[in-house]
């Protein structure tokens, strides 16, 4: 009885293990199936490829979609290229500090080549005037992408006093228009040359 008892339990035993077996098969079968399948990193080269794709797609759409704006309303864009090609051509040929400087300089010689009988007093006068003060660093430039403006500041950067550090001491917006020296349009400072017509003509010698 013994031995059939155990017998038995040991058959019961196989069957619960291999049923356990199948299950856990079952289970990570089950599992495996559910799980998505791990795409493959992109190279490199692939994401270039991708972004220049999407790029070149992007500009294309772009590019159609002017077309028709030019087919279906042609004087409203000819007078947008027309205004962002003359914006364009300004920007480029904006006068900077460095332009001042130098027509500067080139009128002070100018000026130095006629004798001191001959020379235009007020061309003479404003041309120092402003000599010292770009000596003083007192002088500011302030591009505003089409147009120059070249204006005079109260002290010069490098000063440390408490009146050039003080925010409310600043030169004030409303009032800015009344520093503005010079008007740079064109390739040309044109306070500048207007200063400088008849520099070798001195009236008070006729």
């Amino acid at each position: 009885m013994a031995l059939q008892r155990s017998f038995r339990l040991n058959q019961v035993l196989r069957v619960v293990l291999s049923e356990c077996k199948n299950s856990s098969i079952k289970i990570r079968t089950v599992q495996t199936e559910t799980q998505p399948a791990v795409k493959p990193k992109e190279k490199f080269l692939q994401r270039w490829g991708k972004y220049w794709k999407s790029l070149y797609l992007d500009y294309r759409d772009v590019a159609i979609d002017v077309a028709k704006e030019f087919r279906q309303r042609p004087l409203r864009c000819s007078g947008y290229v027309a205004t962002l090609g003359s914006l364009y051509f300004f920007s480029q040929h904006n006068p900077d500090m460095c332009s001042y400087r130098d027509q500067l300089l080139n009128n002070e010689s100018k000026i130095t080549q006629v004798a001191q009988p001959l020379r235009n007093p007020d061309s003479e006068k404003y041309v120092t005037w402003v000599e010292q003060c770009c000596n003083e660093g007192i002088i500011r430039h302030l591009n505003l992408g089409i147009i120059s403006f070249i204006w005079l500041d109260n002290y010069d950067e490098s000063s440390a006093v408490y009146k050039a550090t003080c925010s409310y001491l600043k030169p004030q917006y409303l009032k800015f228009y009344q520093r503005i020296i010079d008007i740079g349009f064109l390739d040309k400072w044109w306070l500048l040359e207007d200063k400088m017509h008849d520099y070798d003509v001195n009236i008070a010698q006729f």
